[in-house]
This record gives C-alpha cells, sequence and structure tokens, in this order.
C-alpha cells in the first residue's frame, strides 16, 4: 500500500499446465486493468502422453513437469511474485494418477497446482479475450484448441448463451488416431469427421454465424495465422481459413522436421500443427466463417486480470 492509501504496483505469475506445453507469464500489475510483462515461458512437457490412451501420466512425463515447476518457482522468486495461480486442464483432468503428480509438484517445487474443470477453462479465456478486444469487438464464437480439448462459447452482445468442451485437441487426435508426420488423405478424412461428428455430438444443430466474429486462442492458432494470415481488425491478428485451406496440404505433406525448418516452429508443434489446421477448418466449415481473430491471449492472461481486479479493488485511484 502506497503512503496515498492505494495498492501498489505488485508482481503476479500465472501457470498454465496444458496437455501439450506448460506456460508461464510474469507481470507487473499497476491497476486493475494495465501490466507489464516482465517475462513468459513455455516448456514443452506434453502431460497429455499416454494420458488419452492409457488414463495415466508416465514417470518420465512426471519427472520433467516437476523439474519445470522447480524452474519456474526459482523466476518467480527472482521476479519478487507476490500472488501466482497454477493451473492444469484437460490432460491433468483425466489422468487416473494426478494426484501423484500433484504431490510432487508442491512438495519439490512449493507450487500449488489447481485442476480446474472445462467451464473454468473457458472462463479464463473469456475474461482474456474480452479484455484484449475491448468494448467494441464483441464476438460470437471464442474457441481454445489445447492439446486435450477444444472449448467453445457461444456469445451473444458479450453473454455466454452456451459453452462446451470436446474430445478433439491435437495430442488427443494424435495420439488416439495414431496420426505421425505426414497425413494421407484418408487421415485427414478421419480428422474431418471425428471433429464434424463431436460437433454433431454436443451442439444441437450448427448456430447460424455467418459473417459473425470469431475469436481462435492457442498455440496452434498463432502458429497458423502466421502461415495463413488474414486482414488484421483493430491491429489484431486475423486467420484467414481460406488461406489456410491453400496451406494445409502442403503442411500435411510435409515430415515434421520439415515443418520445422519451412516454418521455424519447435518440434511438439510441428507435429501437431497440421492436425489443428483440419480442426479449425471443420469448425469454420460446420459454422460458415471465413475465419478467425487472433489475440494472441488465453488462460494466463485471464488468471492474470482475475488477480488483478482482486488486487486493485473498485473505487481505488489505480483501478482506472
Amino acid at each position: 500500500m502506497t503512503e496515498s492509501g492505494v495498492p501498489a504496483p505488485l508482481q503476479l505469475a500465472a501457470i498454465d499446465a496444458g496437455s501439450n506445453a506448460i506456460r508461464l507469464l510474469i507481470a507487473r500489475a499497476f491497476s486493475s486493468r494495465r501490466y507489464q510483462k516482465l517475462y513468459s515461458e513455455r516448456a514443452a512437457v506434453r502431460l497429455g502422453h499416454n494420458v488419452f490412451t492409457q488414463q495415466r501420466f508416465d514417470s518420465k512425463t512426471i519427472d520433467r513437469a516437476v523439474a519445470t515447476f522447480q524452474h519456474f518457482r526459482a523466476l518467480m522468486e527472482e521476479h519478487n511474485v507476490r500472488y501466482y495461480r497454477a493451473v492444469a486442464t484437460s490432460a491433468t483432468r483425466e489422468a487416473r494418477n494426478r494426484d501423484l503428480l500433484l504431490r510432487h509438484i508442491r512438495r519439490e517445487a512449493g507450487i500449488s497446482l489447481e485442476v480446474i474443470s472445462s467451464q473454468e477453462e473457458a472462463r479464463l479465456v473469456r475474461i482474456a479475450v474480452q479484455a484484449a478486444l475491448g468494448a467494441k469487438l464483441r464476438p460470437r464464437l471464442i474457441c481454445d484448441l489445447g492439446g486435450g480439448s477444444l472449448e467453445l462459447s457461444l456469445l451473444r452482445n458479450g453473454s455466454v448463451l452456451q459453452s462446451v468442451a470436446l474430445p478433439v485437441g491435437t495430442v488427443r487426435l494424435m495420439e488416439t488416431l495414431k496420426l505421425e508426420d505426414e497425413l494421407d488423405a484418408d487421415q485427414v478424412d478421419e480428422v474431418h469427421h471425428y471433429v464434424e461428428s463431436m460437433l454433431g455430438s454436443f451442439l444441437d444443430r450448427p448456430p447460424r454465424l455467418d459473417g459473425a466474429l470469431a475469436v481462435a486462442c492457442g498455440g496452434n492458432a498463432e502458429a497458423l495465422a502466421k502461415i495463413a494470415p488474414g486482414t488484421p481488425v483493430r491491429g489484431i491478428r486475423r486467420l484467414a481459413l481460406r488461406l489456410l485451406a491453400n496451406q494445409t496440404l502442403r503442411i500435411l505433406g510435409m515430415s515434421v522436421s520439415k515443418r520445422m525448418k519451412a516454418y521455424g516452429v519447435c518440434r511438439d508443434r510441428a507435429e501437431v500443427m497440421g492436425i489443428a489446421a483440419v480442426v479449425f477448418l471443420t469448425l469454420g466449415w460446420w459454422l460458415k466463417l471465413d475465419g478467425f481473430l487472433v489475440p494472441c491471449v488465453g488462460v494466463r492472461e485471464g488468471i492474470l486480470r482475475e488477480q488483478m481486479r482482486a488486487h486493485f479493488k473498485p473505487g481505488s485511484r489505480h483501478a482506472d
């Protein structure tokens, strides 16, 4: 607290333990709306490995995850982080031995990892997206494609009409359908029909979104928006599905090592980006969309926004 009685700026951290990677974001918050990113890191642990086929973390995955959290704890201490929230999503929700992972992380890294529901995951993403877009852009759809699931939020005037989580994450599809390196036409059709069937199972009927504003979140959306860029909207990157359709066969026809070289991505991204392209194309076709805004925010930013609101109470001079 400053001499004037208003909350002082403080360091916050958010950790998102996803099915493909574990991400850390450290920021210095100045008000309920304004922060400065101090440090960001992504560790390609892939918690979803084996979970979607065997429902368990293997010992190597647990060891890598614990080492990552120990590293993140050191970074948080280095940056004088006062408050943090660490959450785990789809893979950890489904792993039968998740308590073993949580105990090791708590004991060896001193971090409490919270397993959140798909609804909470989608809510945090919505908070981040709405803050990034501002009041003038009102999306009808927010989708978050991860390694284990695809969260869809249908909205109207900022209010949620329906929120569902589909079991069509990229790591889940890769391991359950045994997709490796190049994908042939039959495998592409298999992914397309699987995603289409999941959409039909979880949503009674396709909502009418022709020409509506849709948002895509997640590392794959960000990578694909660089490959198939549309015209930005208010400075926010856009993924153009027509361009993506033209690029997808090329992506799928490459080996993982060639994708890494051609697109400048890490191995774990190269392994799943082609699958992600098919998911986005199927979703766009099913909902009659021509593209997605990609604001490059997600669960971590949603966590930070909530922490900032809690610290800088309404009515404070800093709660601008």
